[in-house]
């Protein structure tokens, strides 16, 4: 989901998101690799990226905050695809859902990470 539909999430409902926290160094220099492969250019810019990806975040968090229908978890990027069993283990204790995380963790690609954070 992303930020501009939770604001339209009918209230009479629960809901239990999870909110993915990602380096936005490392999202704005995935945009970037994303961009070159089209042969569009990058913004030139990244630190006005930066600002903007930080601020996205900031404003999911707070609409999330102020929302009493909705329960939310943030899982931090890295620490998933670096270590995802323990990161797995609370999100379905969050989603309340009777799950193998060694099993899921199995399919998670650390390869596929292409763009770290700068402190890697």
């Amino acid at each position: 989901m992303v930020l501009p539909l939770l604001r339209h999430l009918p209230p009479d409902r629960r809901y239990r998101v999870v909110l993915m926290r990602r380096d936005p160094d490392a999202v704005a220099r995935s945009q970037d690799a994303m961009l070159a492969r089209r042969g569009a250019t990058p913004d030139p810019d990244r630190a006005a990226v930066r600002r903007s990806l930080v601020r996205q975040l900031r404003a999911a968090e707070t609409l999330l905050e102020a929302r009493p229908e909705c329960d939310w978890l943030g899982v931090d990027y890295d620490r998933l695809v670096s270590d995802p069993v323990p990161e797995l283990e609370r999100v379905l204790l969050f989603l309340r859902r009777d799950a193998t995380p060694a099993k899921l963790a199995s399919i998670v690609e650390p390869a596929l990470r292409r763009q770290r954070p700068a402190r890697d």
